[in-house]
């Protein structure tokens, strides 16, 4: 029986970790892929969060968050965590290897691309790095799809991005990046009717101002949003955006939280505050 287990390693799950074990829990880190980071992988640039001297690329802040969390004696558990089930003791946590008990536990499983009905789209531009295309197609037009698309162009590779609606649904900075690229295109108001594979990549069939319009491309990559992954938790009530749940001992932070997209620094601010939750319900306890 452990005090706490925290669920997830990226920013929320690693600050949640650290700041326990500050506090002298003793804690477990678990999380699928067995390292920190988390979706922060993706990121092709990070320069706002404090503390950042020079933007950093979304690789290089893992390695940074690997070694936060090995200065205080953490380590990742290469664990999927199914179901976490509350007990009159605490919780149990029901993984793919073993069963693991716990006096409290701590959730930040972060996001999941969300489910698209076209076939032969990735969701990871990780997973589109793989195949080191000449050109891409990007559908959406968020956050993600721009970042996204900055990282692509970052190897030379030409990318389309495909729009649903007549403008961005992002602002700021990264629009300025992606215009100032002259291999990043954007086509608004058009929306991708199918994605067929080819002997030599992918055929993008798309409407446009009310015609039909054929492409082929070396890949698809889909990031029209995402939402929460979370284990199975039997009898829990959550309520959108709040740390706290209907169990006593059991929190959520991070993009689990919020269901979205976030940015580092508030992952870690929820990190830290759902540390200190559980350090006042054990201290009660």
């Amino acid at each position: 029986m452990i005090d706490t287990a925290v669920i997830g390693a990226g920013p929320a799950g690693c600050s949640a970790a650290v700041q326990c074990k500050r506090l002298g829990l003793d804690v477990l880190l678990i999380d699928k892929m067995g390292k920190a980071g988390g979706l922060t992988g993706e990121a092709w640039r990070i320069e706002n969060y404090p503390g950042v001297k020079k933007p950093l690329s979304g690789s290089d802040f893992t390695e940074r968050l690997q070694q936060f969390i090995s200065g205080f004696g953490i380590s990742v558990s290469e664990l999927t965590v199914l179901s976490v089930e509350r007990t009159d003791a605490g919780f149990i946590l029901l993984t793919d290897e073993r069963k693991i008990e716990c006096r409290s536990v701590i959730i930040a499983t972060g996001t999941t691309a969300k489910k698209q009905p076209l076939s032969n789209v990735h969701s990871s531009v990780r997973k589109v790095l793989e195949f080191t295309p000449d050109d891409a197609v990007i559908i959406g037009g968020g956050e993600a799809s721009y970042d996204n698309a900055l990282t692509l162009a970052d190897t030379g590779c030409k990318v389309t991005l495909i729009v649903r609606g007549g403008m961005p649904r992002c602002s700021g900075k990264l629009i300025e990046y992606a215009t100032a690229r002259k291999t990043i295109s954007v086509s608004y108001n058009t929306r991708v009717e199918s994605v067929e594979k080819a002997v030599n990549g992918y055929t993008v069939v798309y409407s446009s101002d009310g015609r039909k319009k054929t492409v082929s491309t070396d890949a698809v990559l889909a990031a029209i949003g995402r939402e929460s992954t979370l284990p199975e938790l039997p009898g829990a009530i959550l309520i959108p955006g709040s740390i706290i749940t209907s169990f006593p001992g059991m929190f959520i932070c991070g993009d689990a939280c919020s269901g979205s997209l976030g940015q580092i620094g508030t992952a870690v601010g929820g990190g830290i505050e759902s540390a200190g939750y559980v350090y006042e319900y054990l201290r009660k306890n």
